[in-house]
């Protein structure tokens, strides 16, 4: 299958305004993608979500984290949301080691406690 030119992060924000309530062909015109590529970016994220439902192995938890962070950058509150882990689970087992390995950034790092603090997926040149 041949590579997309657009970027998760163009597609994923197509995906956020439409959730917004901004129509798919505005969306679709001011990004410059297709619907059929909008289609296939809204497929792609409910079929990641749908492997998360159940029991999954730390690994598979972790990358879907890294992915999702990838996506958008995420609270800890919409983390949690999407797997149905509980919180301090999440928390203390994968988020902090994963931000303590580098895998992960705060989006706010001068600040923990940032009121809008949320997770982001260090990029390959931050490793």
């Amino acid at each position: 299958m041949k590579k997309s030119k657009f970027t998760e992060e163009q597609i994923a924000f197509a995906l956020r305004q439409a959730e917004s309530g901004t129509t798919v062909a505005e969306v679709c015109r001011k990004v410059g993608i297709s619907e059929v590529t909008f289609c296939n970016g809204k497929v792609r994220v409910a079929t990641f979500l749908a492997t998360l439902k159940g029991r999954t192995t730390g690994t598979a938890l972790r990358e879907a984290i890294r992915s999702l962070c990838a996506w958008a950058p995420m609270t800890g509150d919409q983390l949690v949301t999407l797997p149905g882990q509980d919180r301090h689970y999440l928390r203390n087992k994968h988020l902090i080691p994963m931000v303590r390995d580098g895998e992960l950034h705060f989006r706010y790092p001068e600040s923990a406690k940032h009121p809008h603090q949320a997770y982001v997926t260090a990029k390959a040149g931050d490793l």
